[in-house]
């Protein structure tokens, strides 16, 4: 899963990087395509963190 990740956010890295010489995406493509990556980041980060830091349910 960790290199999952990792070979998702170099691939998006490099589409920004050779957007304009090879790729030549539209703006719309790419405001999507950060969008989405962002949320993907976001998203594990929460998991993650919601795993570390569990709340116990507190029930008299």
């Amino acid at each position: 899963m960790k290199n999952t990740v990792s070979f998702y956010l170099l691939f998006v890295l490099l589409i920004l990087i050779f957007n304009h010489n090879y790729i030549y995406l539209s703006d719309t493509v790419l405001s999507v395509l950060l969008g989405t990556t962002t949320l993907n980041v976001l998203g594990l980060m929460y998991i993650v963190l919601k795993g570390y830091f569990k709340i116990k349910n507190l029930k008299n």
